[in-house]
């Protein structure tokens, strides 16, 4: 979901804060299905010893899309002091540990969502890592694993394979995004919010205008009081600005205010 906003020459400033069940991985901004910000709530410098390993993705749209994953990883020159799976929530496929220390196996299903394993090592920043699978296999040294991620594409839709390091322990369950763009014609602006264990997040369908007096209204309706608000439904298709309507927004910054609930947690506005 999202909502559909004409800014012209308008700059316009998207603003939210996230709280979550669960520390906060990352929240994108898209415009339209591009990604043009992405916030952390965690520096570089607090990466250490836990690397993910991620899998995600489709074969395709429609039945007959998952994805079985059958895969192991190796690690020399380091050991797993311990490892914690991500998003296995079928009893029946697991993460077996092989090698004590250096070796593990799964066997997973995605159908465009994501599953993986977290490692603790021994040492941050010493060794490989070799990972083999039905799907795509690659090879990393961890002295290159720093504050971005590396991916190995496998095709299909949205199909890939991801490594990236974590802070080691717990973080930030609360995220506040500033978003501030000038864009011509319409735009369809969404946050989305990942969780550390993978859960999901877009925003709800609901748009506020203000403008410099702090009084809220929407530019369909010149005569809308103070408290009113714009709701939009799905696939709605908004009415085309008339020439008046144009010249009447077009000096007026504008704020777009969007929640993005998580299980008995929101987004504040």
């Amino acid at each position: 979901m999202g909502d559909i906003m004409r800014p012209g020459s308008v700059p316009m400033r998207l603003t939210a804060e996230v709280i979550g069940t669960a520390p906060i991985e990352r929240i994108d901004v898209l415009h339209g299905a591009r990604v043009v910000q992405a916030v952390q709530p965690y520096e570089a410098s607090d990466l250490g010893r836990r690397v993910r390993v991620l899998w995600q993705g489709a074969e395709y749209r429609g039945r007959g899309r998952e994805t079985n994953w059958q895969g192991r990883l190796k690690l020399s020159g380091n050991r797993i002091a311990r490892f914690a799976p991500v998003n296995f929530l079928n009893p029946e496929r697991k993460v077996q540990e092989t090698t004590p220390g250096t070796a593990l196996e799964w066997n997973s299903v995605t159908t465009g969502n994501m599953a993986g394993i977290d490692l603790w090592l021994d040492d941050a920043w010493r060794g490989a890592l070799t990972i083999d699978s039905n799907i795509v296999s690659g090879k990393l040294e961890l002295a290159r694993l720093k504050g971005e991620k590396i991916i190995f594409d496998a095709g299909g839709l949205g199909r890939q394979l991801s490594v990236y390091r974590l802070p080691e322990a717990d973080w930030s369950r609360r995220v506040v995004l500033d978003h501030q763009v000038t864009f011509p014609g319409r735009i369809r602006a969404a946050p989305t919010a990942q969780q550390m264990y993978g859960l999901d997040r877009w925003s709800a369908s609901h748009v506020r205008f203000r403008n410099p007096s702090g009084t809220s209204t929407t530019p369909r309706d010149s005569a809308a009081k103070s408290s009113s608000s714009y709701w939009l439904k799905p696939k709605r298709k908004p009415p085309a600005a008339s020439p008046n309507e144009s010249a009447r927004w077009s000096n007026r910054p504008v704020t777009a205010s969007m929640r993005i609930p998580f299980p008995l947690r929101s987004v504040s506005v």
